[in-house]
């Protein structure tokens, strides 16, 4: 609704850098500046705007903004244009402001590692993550949740990863038939556009009778494709292409 509004465009183009973070595709991202988001305003959610730093440390954030002010909530446009005044005339208080909360955030979320303590190894993480995926994968139609999927391309990605660093394991072996399966169920269901050869970024349950149910579960939201899926799905589809002819 805001980011459609062309003022508010053109601000955001002229004195910001903009960043679209997905959360379920960084997590980690999403809940280090949630918690900054839930620490300074009076809760959390999404969506979730946050200004930063050039170091990248927060100093305004919220969740949802209209595009003008309203009865109880301030309009993007107006915040948008206080940060701006605000960064010109007292940058150094900002930036100061910004990493007291940063500095106290930090300290909330420290955990005291003793020496019989010691964080798990990459190895054993990636083990650990491979674990959890193989325990939660769907045998018939791929992925790694119930019905209706949503395409995760940091899990295939780490899939052939995983199947690189064991080829000659059978865990190896596992991870490839996994991230190959999901892949061709995500191909022939609904998700898949079939005329422009790309994938629909989310998912919603269609309620038609002459559905299968293969593609009920990877099925189509919107014709509108999602560039950032997409993208992010070159590298799994790249995988399977040049390292298995498929």
């Amino acid at each position: 609704e805001s980011f459609q509004n062309e003022e508010i465009g053109r601000l955001l183009s002229e004195d910001f850098v903009s960043v679209k973070v997905d959360r379920e595709e960084r997590p980690d991202v999403d809940k280090v500046y949630m918690t900054f988001v839930q620490a300074t305003s009076s809760g959390g959610g999404w969506p979730m705007n946050v200004w930063l730093t050039p170091n990248l440390q927060p100093f305004v954030g919220g969740t949802y903004f209209p595009p003008e002010d309203g009865l109880t909530r301030v309009g993007f446009r107006t915040v948008l244009l206080r940060i701006r005044e605000q960064w010109k005339q007292n940058k150094n208080t900002l930036l100061e402001n910004s990493q007291r909360v940063t500095t106290a955030l930090l300290a909330r979320s420290e955990i005291s590692v003793g020496d019989r303590q010691l964080p798990p190894s990459a190895a054993t993480m990636n083990n650990r993550c491979f674990q959890q995926l193989d325990e939660g994968y769907d045998e018939e139609y791929g992925g790694f949740a119930e019905a209706p999927k949503f395409p995760t391309p940091v899990i295939l990605s780490f899939l052939f990863s995983y199947w690189l660093s064991h080829r000659l394991t059978q865990d190896g072996s596992r991870a490839q038939q996994m991230a190959l399966h999901t892949l061709k169920m995500m191909a022939n269901g609904g998700i898949r556009d079939h005329v422009g050869q790309t994938a629909s970024g989310t998912s919603l349950t269609l309620r038609r009778c002459s559905m299968t149910r293969h593609s009920s579960l990877w099925p189509i939201r919107r014709p509108s494709r999602s560039l950032a899926m997409n993208s992010t799905l070159i590298w799994p589809k790249a995988s399977c292409s040049t390292w298995l002819g498929a």
